[in-house]
């Protein structure tokens, strides 16, 4: 569960890292050209709007595309509970039949 909602905190970043690191690089690229930088003046200027929908469309571009790759069926098959034979216990699993 904890990895799942670090992926999708991870996509929903990502557009914003990318941004943050395309700003740093530019800055330090006019910093030794002795130019203007490019992008905005202060953080608050920053296009949220748009990085929160690229985020977004990220998340939804990969929630739907995981099944379609992975093509995993609804069904895995019969479930056959844990049981205890010759001393041991034989874990459940999924027996397709």
């Amino acid at each position: 569960m904890t990895r799942n909602i670090a992926i999708v905190l991870f996509l929903l970043l990502l557009p914003t890292l990318f941004y943050l690191f395309w700003v740093w690089m530019a800055r330090r690229h006019a910093a030794k050209k002795g130019t203007d930088a490019p992008g905005p003046e202060s953080f608050r200027d920053a296009p949220w709007i748009w990085l929160s929908i690229a985020g977004l469309a990220l998340v939804v571009i990969t929630l739907l595309a995981t099944p379609i790759v992975l093509r995993e069926s609804g069904n895995p098959g019969t479930y056959v509970a844990p049981q205890y034979k010759d001393g041991k216990i034989v874990p459940g699993h999924y027996d397709k039949k």
